[in-house]
């Protein structure tokens, strides 16, 4: 048996939501064509304000032996938090890789990009606005201007009015920021009166929505029974809003996934190509920001997934498919590591460790034998 390909993937906060969609997307693949994937991960944000700890936690990424890879994925939005690491890790990939390297949704440098598809899932919330509230006269709040996923989200919503024979015009067309400041602004000109009031708004972002949404409202004007919004991402802000915003979950996954067969292509080229899996967790996940009744199951799956420290039940068998940050702090598996008395003692503690890795799926791990791990 051969040595097995390794995909390393650079990125920051790999506890957030973006990141585990596209982390679960890139495992998801690599499983099906017996890859590694080794992720180098700050722990911190980028532009955080304790700068010598941001420092050491970007050390990681001078850690990377890029000979020892066989391929690299760069979401550079989780990265972007701080222009000065973000330049930095591509000049890095740029003088040592000489791997190909992929980047998921933003351009980075002139490594081959792949996007998600914020097209047709921009289309599918502006037809709902349409079809089921009955609405005409509909904004679009999107992103930084002249990102490319600003463009494609504001795209699916253009294509939904041209379709349904709806004109629009640039007064009915906002740009943001991504982040509660953008829906705040655009609320602020709606109160003042310098925009007209819509019959609703479409946000290219969860946070965008819950900023205009909340703005609104504090000045007096009812959401959705005068306004309505709507976001996109599909966070636990979003549900845990006073006002529930009805959201969508991107096909993130299916992208990352896509990252791996474009390297693959490149590192295996005479290998099969299996196409991407279908990823259930995505599209439209209704709120009560649209005028809908609310999703109550959804919303009690995100008020689960958002809680911090939960009493699980180890009994269960399918425990291992939900390891989450608690059960990793309740392991104490570090303080178990630090403890060790030789290497010995530390492999086996590993193994002891091995469930909060969910390896009952990981075809290259074997049973331990003799006090060792064998991989």
């Amino acid at each position: 048996m051969g040595k097995r390909k390794v995909i390393g993937v650079l990125l920051s906060e790999p506890e957030s939501i973006y990141q585990q969609r596209l982390l679960k997307g890139i495992f998801m693949q690599c499983r099906e064509y017996g890859y590694d994937a080794a992720v180098f991960a700050s722990l911190s944000k980028p532009g955080m304000f304790y700068k010598d700890y941001q420092e050491g936690e970007t050390n990681i990424f001078e850690l990377i032996n890029f000979d020892l890879v066989d391929g690299v994925i760069v979401p550079p939005i989780t990265l972007s938090g701080d222009p000065e690491v973000q330049e930095h890790v591509l000049r890095k990939l740029q003088k040592e890789c000489r791997k190909p390297v992929v980047s998921l949704d933003l351009p980075y440098g002139d490594y081959p990009v792949v996007y998600t598809d914020d097209r047709s899932a921009f289309a599918s919330i502006t037809a709902h606005i349409i079809d089921v509230h009955e609405c005409r006269n509909i904004y679009f709040l999107t992103g930084t201007m002249g990102f490319t996923v600003s463009e494609q989200r504001l795209a699916g919503y253009t294509d939904m009015m041209k379709k349904r024979d709806i004109p629009v015009d640039d007064s009915m067309i906002f740009y943001g920021d991504f982040w509660y400041s953008g829906g705040e602004a655009l609320a602020d000109k709606i109160i003042s009166g310098e925009v007209p009031m819509p019959e609703a708004v479409v946000c290219a972002s969860d946070h965008m929505a819950i900023g205009l949404a909340n703005r609104l409202v504090e000045n007096g004007i009812k959401v959705p029974e005068q306004i309505i919004v709507t976001g996109y991402d599909g966070t636990a802000e979003a549900v845990l809003n006073d006002i529930t915003i009805t959201t969508c979950i991107p096909d993130i996954g299916s992208a990352a996934a896509e990252t791996v067969n474009v390297l693959r292509k490149q590192i295996d080229p005479d290998c099969e190509v299996k196409p991407v899996p279908s990823h259930k967790d995505k599209g439209l996940r209704i709120c009560s920001s649209c005028g809908c009744p609310e999703n109550m199951a959804y919303i009690k799956h995100c008020l689960n997934d958002s809680l911090f420290r939960t009493n699980h039940n180890y009994g269960d068998k399918s425990i291992e498919e939900r390891v989450d940050i608690n059960m990793l702090l309740e392991s104490y598996m570090f303080e178990n590591f630090a403890g060790s008395v030789d290497i010995e003692d530390c492999l086996d503690k590993i193994y002891d460790s091995d469930y909060l890795m969910v390896t009952s799926k990981n075809p290259c791990t074997k049973k331990k034998k003799s006090g060792k791990i064998e991989i």
